[in-house]
């Protein structure tokens, strides 16, 4: 039996990538919301400062919410792109000096 079918040129099982990058995206994204959700917290607190620079709160808080919330969609994009090529690309020990 031909195991090139059930096994990756690096002897890992198939699926397994596939597996890893989920369990990889989820971690991701947990990491980010939770900072996302402190963030928001953050800015519920400062955003009534605003009124003494004469700006509507509101306006201020929903301003600065959605590019906070673009900002969290770049980074759980970027965090789970770059821990899964750190997965991939295993640090290479450097040699023993003789």
């Amino acid at each position: 039996m031909c195991t090139f079918f059930y096994t990756q040129a690096d002897g890992r099982a198939l699926g397994s990538l596939a597996r890893s990058a989920n369990y990889i995206g989820l971690v991701s994204m947990d990491n980010a919301w939770s900072d996302h959700l402190q963030a928001m917290v953050n800015l519920q607190e400062n955003v009534y400062l605003r009124k003494y620079q004469e700006l509507n709160p509101a306006d201020e808080y929903k301003r600065e919410a959605l590019e906070m919330f673009e900002g969290l969609l770049d980074k759980m994009r970027l965090n789970t792109i770059f821990s899964l090529w750190q997965s991939l690309n295993p640090a290479v020990e450097p040699a023993p000096v003789a």
